[in-house]
């Protein structure tokens, strides 16, 4: 994570890779919101028929957000 962060720095068009935001913040906000479950369920189950539930994929990112993958 943190070699894509520093790589993707440097590209203009990838402020989220900026070392002043806080990913799991912005994960977890993304995650208690709930911002895109509509679309993510029209999106998903358009194209496939087996698709992971949008909770179950929020349980992942949260899980994601809360260890050490974006530590220094």
């Amino acid at each position: 994570i943190q070699e894509v962060r520093e790589h993707r720095s440097k590209m203009r068009i990838c402020p989220s890779a900026d070392e002043a935001v806080d990913v799991p913040s912005v994960i977890l906000e993304f995650c208690d919101n709930s911002f895109y479950r509509e679309d993510y369920q029209a999106i998903t189950d358009y194209f496939t028929k087996d698709a992971v539930s949008y909770d179950d994929v929020i349980g992942q990112m949260r899980m994601l957000a809360t260890s050490n993958l974006f530590e220094k």
